[in-house]
């Protein structure tokens, strides 16, 4: 055999080994297509987004979302473009073996944890992820669920919104609590991640007067937490909660570190009221004091109570000499 015909079949050889290892793939995997069509969030969303028309792709709605399991690959857009990271690329978390579709079975777990960005993210200090992990590995929830307990398990990362300083009270009240909300109050949320029985919130926080009041107003945070002046992931369980109703309802409430934290800062002093600011979100009684109507309201109960001693005393004397006739 030449030297020539050596070098040609060689070549055919090294031409056909990637086309056989393609097919050898394709029938593996029943013959899903490579693709390096799917740029955008958009892109995605043909198929992840509720009510896609799957069949033109040739995949079963059951992949995505199966009513008689526990999973949902089907997202909100919407949702997802008003998060966080609704700007980036799905492709940004989710880059490992997404190239095929429908995906492979070992790709689906394939993707980059929170901790892959932000603990790069050095410039930003509420992403400080080594002290968030140090608080989160102390909470009730690492501590009884262990690795079980993620990030993601409170954090969607689809759906996240982080509080901002333009967001309203009752917003971030309402967003906040959504989050414990949705296992507190879900049995087939909570029991899959304990062996302990679903409780109802109103029987846990039977001390708590005007529970319902309460949680539209304020966060589960404010109580479960430590008091700090950077938000804590060290959720505390109800033992050392906070039970003290003056911790909120005094002229050093620490509501004005947690949830008035942004507009504290815009702290108004019109007309003697003390912690103004609050004014314009809500009525906390004990914060929102005006001291010159204290001080008023303690000279009226001042002159009132000089009013009744002078007319106890006359009425003392003039029975006294009422007696002596």
């Amino acid at each position: 055999m030449t030297i020539h015909k050596i070098l040609t079949r060689t070549s055919l050889l090294l031409i056909l080994l990637p086309l056989l290892a393609g097919v050898a793939m394709a029938e593996e995997f029943r013959g899903e297509a490579v693709t390096d069509t799917l740029r955008t969030a958009d892109d995605c969303f043909q198929c992840h987004a509720p009510g896609s028309n799957l069949g033109k792709f040739d995949i079963e709605t059951a992949e995505l979302h199966d009513p008689e399991k526990d999973y949902d690959y089907r997202l909100d857009p919407e949702i997802f473009f008003a998060s966080n990271h609704g700007k980036l690329e799905c492709r940004v978390c989710h880059i490992i073996g997404k190239q095929y579709y429908p995906h492979l079975p070992e790709a689906k777990e394939n993707y980059f944890t929170c901790t892959y960005c932000h603990e790069r993210d050095e410039g930003e200090p509420k992403y400080d992820v080594e002290k968030i992990k140090s608080e989160f590995e102390k909470s009730i929830h690492f501590q009884a669920q262990g690795e079980k307990f993620r990030c993601f398990t409170c954090h969607d990362p689809h759906e996240f919104d982080l509080t901002e300083p333009e967001k309203s009270v009752e917003q971030i009240v309402r967003d906040d609590n959504a989050i414990c909300r949705r296992c507190h109050e879900d049995a087939s949320m909570f029991e899959p991640l304990t062996d302990r029985e679903f409780p109802t919130l109103t029987s846990v926080h039977d001390w708590l007067p005007n529970t319902a009041l309460h949680w539209a107003a304020v966060r589960c945070v404010e109580c479960h937490t430590s008091h700090s002046e950077t938000f804590n992931h060290e959720i505390l369980d109800k033992e050392r909660s906070e039970k003290r109703c003056e911790a909120c309802h005094s002229r050093d409430s620490i509501l004005l570190t947690t949830l008035y934290k942004y507009k504290a800062k815009e702290e108004r002093s019109q007309y003697g009221f003390v912690n103004a600011v609050i004014f314009g979100e809500a009525y906390v009684i004990g914060v929102t004091r005006n001291v010159t109507l204290d001080r008023l309201s303690l000279i009226i109960l001042g002159l009132t109570a000089a009013g009744l001693a002078f007319h106890a005393l006359l009425r003392g004397i003039f029975k006294s000499r009422r007696s002596r006739r």
